[in-house]
């Protein structure tokens, strides 16, 4: 038996409550800063810029042209839109570890340019 997902908790039960709204919009704020520094602290590694990058890049697509059937568009379009937020959130965090992706990738492909061919090639 499957269980259903939980609901997320409310934050705010009385929406004409100003204490509760202003509450909620404190706990919203801290989230979101937490957030920020976990991505801040992930963009520290290259561990974790190689691995926004493979979401960004491989899993989105997002610098590939969309050669997609029209089945596929609008789920091509909502990863395009995905990576975009996280490139956005990305800049925001640390503008300089986008940067830094970038000529990271491009070292990796370089280096894939450079190596001889396998059995596979």
């Amino acid at each position: 038996m499957t269980q259903s997902p939980q609901r997320p908790r409310q934050l705010v039960r009385n929406a004409s409550d100003a204490d509760q709204v202003k509450n909620a919009e404190k706990v919203l704020a801290l989230r979101k800063e937490q957030a920020d520094v976990d991505l801040r602290e992930l963009l520290e590694t290259s561990a974790g810029r190689r691995v926004l990058w493979t979401l960004i890049h491989d899993e989105c697509g997002m610098f590939e042209p969309m050669m997609v059937t029209s089945s596929e568009v609008y789920a091509r379009a909502a990863l395009h839109d995905w990576a975009s937020r996280l490139i956005k959130w990305i800049q925001r965090a640390n503008p300089e570890a986008w940067i830094q992706m970038q000529i990271e990738h491009a070292k990796r492909e370089a280096f894939r340019e450079d190596a001889p061919p396998t059995k596979e090639d």
